[in-house]
Parts: C-alpha cells; sequence; structure tokens
C-alpha cells in the first residue's frame, strides 16, 4: 500500500512539473502574433507623431546622403576647376545638410522618445485600474507571479 500512495505523489508531483514547465513556456515565447495585435491599440492615439517622425526619418537619411554629394561637388567644381564661389556654395550645402540632419535626427528622436513613454503610460495606467478592479477574492485565489 505504501509503495501506491508513494508512486501515486510521485506521479502527481510530476504532473505539476510538466505543468510548470508548459506555462513557463507559454510565458516564455519570443513572439506571439496575438499579443502583438492587442498591443497595436496604444499605438493609435500616437499614430500622427509617429507618421510625422517617419517622414523626419527619410528626410534626415536623404541629407546625409546628400553630404558625399556635396563634398564631390566641392572637390570636382570647386577645388579641382579652382572655382572659389562653387566650392564656397559646396560648402555651405554641406553645412546646411548637417544641420538639417542633426535637426531631423534630433526631432524624430525626442518625437518617438515621448510617444513611448505616453504608450507606456497608457499601458500601466490601464494595468493599475485593471488590478484595482479585481476583487480581493482573485488574489487569494492566485499565486503571486502566476
Amino acid at each position: 500500500m505504501a509503495s501506491k500512495s508513494k508512486i501515486s505523489i510521485q506521479n502527481s508531483m510530476l504532473a505539476k512539473r510538466i505543468d510548470l514547465q508548459t506555462d513557463d513556456e507559454v510565458l516564455g515565447k519570443a513572439y506571439d502574433p496575438r499579443i502583438a495585435r492587442r498591443l497595436l491599440q496604444y499605438l493609435a492615439p500616437q499614430r500622427k507623431a509617429i507618421a510625422f517622425a517617419l517622414i523626419l526619418m527619410v528626410i534626415g537619411t536623404l541629407s546625409q546622403l546628400a553630404g558625399p554629394y556635396l563634398i564631390k561637388i566641392a572637390l570636382d567644381s570647386g577645388a579641382a576647376a579652382g572655382d572659389a564661389t562653387a566650392l564656397t556654395l559646396a560648402v555651405a550645402g554641406y553645412l546646411a545638410v548637417n544641420l538639417a540632419s542633426w535637426l531631423t535626427t534630433r526631432t524624430r528622436m525626442v518625437i518617438m522618445a515621448t510617444a513611448g513613454q505616453t504608450i507606456i503610460y497608457d499601458l500601466r495606467a490601464e494595468l493599475f485600474r485593471h488590478i484595482h478592479a479585481l476583487g480581493l477574492g482573485f488574489f487569494s485565489r492566485h499565486k503571486v507571479g502566476r
């Protein structure tokens, strides 16, 4: 009899261990498309800010690509040809392009940081409201961390 109860206890412990492992595997998935779709609702209020940041990213990238071309003009048309006006215009254009690149990158970073912080705040506020709406029985029935 003692042997059967010992086997029964071992089987129930094994079942609990397997159950915990499957819970951890489900909770530890790297990417779940259902969760990603649920998180998209928090992006909706920030839609305009994110679109503006994407436009700034394109402008910044184009301004960075213009720099080497302006250096080519400065060397070929200005320095090699001996034209001081072309050289001055190319250098001024290069400085303007670098300033534009810096401004667009800085503005984009501020916009994205603000949008990200707003999204995190909204998510935390909703979670806080949800936890406070739960009854005390919920916390009695469920272990912490599960």
